[in-house]
Parts: structure tokens; C-alpha cells; sequence
């Protein structure tokens, strides 16, 4: 919820330092939150079968946290041809077409949990890894330049079943709907940022 909260805010124009004064978080603490973000919408953006895509959407399902650890390695930022700037903000290096090509082999062991935080426990492991995928003499790759905007994105989580058709409210015609969770009426007078945070996001998070 922060992550998504915080990256409404930085499409506002909010800088990761005008939120890290505004709602008392460590500026790195958002950041990070902010780079998680990015990762995830990457991999939600990946075009692969539907049962692996099923597993990435669900975040119950998906070790993010494994992923998060190899986008942290800096040699596999320079395999993925990624960088993050200080907002937190994706930035390839590399047409995305060759980096959705790596990046999707690595989510798609992930998904299928043929690696874990055991087998890719240091930056020398994550690194063996990667030169087994691209090849240790491989040709440099195409450059280019992307963000998570560029790409084709999808980040809601799924269970991977097909959405059922919605079915025409019954009752009363002029019945209201509320437009969202928390009614315009209902103030928030605690003075704790933290909880202030999650105040906004129920505030912005429609029904």
C-alpha cells in the first residue's frame, strides 16, 4: 500500500524529499518503496504464458523479495541493462525488447521456483546466474533507453481466472454508489504520520 501510495504522489511531481518531510518516513525507506514499485510493474509488463503470469500477479504467490535482491546486485543491473534514479524511478539502458528477454527468463524461474534467496544468496551467485542466462561473451546488447511507462503494464495481482461478466446492479434506480472507501465527511485528526499515510490512500482508493 505505501509503494503504491508513494508513487501516486511522485506521478503528482512529488519528490522522494518533499515526502520523506511531509509524512516522516526515511528518505531512503521511500525510495526503496518506490523502486520495489518499479520492479513489479516490470515483471507485470512481461509477455509470458499465462500460467507464470498468473503467479507474478499474485503477490502471495510470487517471491518478489528474490527479485528484489537480484535488482539490488549491481552486476545484475549491468546484465539487465537497468539503473534506478534517486526518485526511485526504472530507467533502462537497453531496448526494452532485449531486456524484457532477460528480465522475463529470471521472473519465469522465480515464478516456477527454480531460484530462491538459497541459490541466489550473494552478489557472486546472482552474478554465475545471470552469465548462465546471457552467456559470459555475449555481444553487448542494444542500447536504448525505457521506463515502466514505455512499457506494456498490467500491475493489478490476479489469481490468473478469467474476470466473470458483472451483472447489472438490482434494486432501487437511484440508489447512490459511494465513490470511495472513506465518505468526504470523515476527518482524520491523528497527528501520526504514519497513519496519516494510510488515511490519504484510503481517501484515494475508489470501490
Amino acid at each position: 500500500m505505501q509503494a503504491r501510495f508513494f508513487a501516486g504522489l511522485r506521478r503528482d511531481g512529488v519528490t522522494v524529499k518533499e515526502m520523506a518531510k511531509q509524512y516522516g518516513f526515511p528518505a531512503s525507506e521511500i525510495a526503496k518503496n518506490l523502486r520495489n514499485h518499479d520492479t513489479y510493474l516490470a515483471a507485470c509488463s512481461l509477455e509470458l504464458p499465462a500460467s507464470i503470469m498468473a503467479i507474478v500477479r499474485n503477490p502471495r504467490e510470487f517471491e518478489f523479495s528474490t527479485l528484489e535482491r537480484i535488482v539490488t546486485s549491481p552486476p545484475a543491473r549491468k546484465a539487465l541493462g537497468i539503473g534506478f534514479d534517486q526518485e526511485g524511478t526504472l530507467q533502462g539502458h537497453v531496448a526494452p525488447e532485449e531486456f524484457k528477454k532477460t528480465f522475463g527468463r529470471v521472473v519465469t524461474d522465480l515464478a516456477e521456483k527454480k531460484k530462491n534467496t538459497r541459490s541466489l544468496n550473494s552478489q557472486a551467485q546472482i552474478k554465475e546466474y545471470l552469465d548462465e542466462i546471457i552467456g559470459k561473451d555475449k555481444a553487448p546488447k542494444a542500447k536504448g533507453s525505457f521506463t515502466t511507462e514505455d512499457l506494456k503494464l498490467d500491475p493489478r495481482p490476479s489469481s490468473g481466472a478469467d474476470p466473470s461478466p458483472k451483472k447489472k446492479a438490482q434494486g432501487k434506480r437511484n440508489a447512490r454508489v459511494p465513490s470511495a472507501l472513506l465518505a468526504s465527511n470523515v476527518k482524520c485528526l491523528v497527528k501520526n504520520n504514519r497513519i496519516r499515510v494510510v488515511y490519504d490512500e484510503l481517501r484515494s482508493l475508489f470501490c
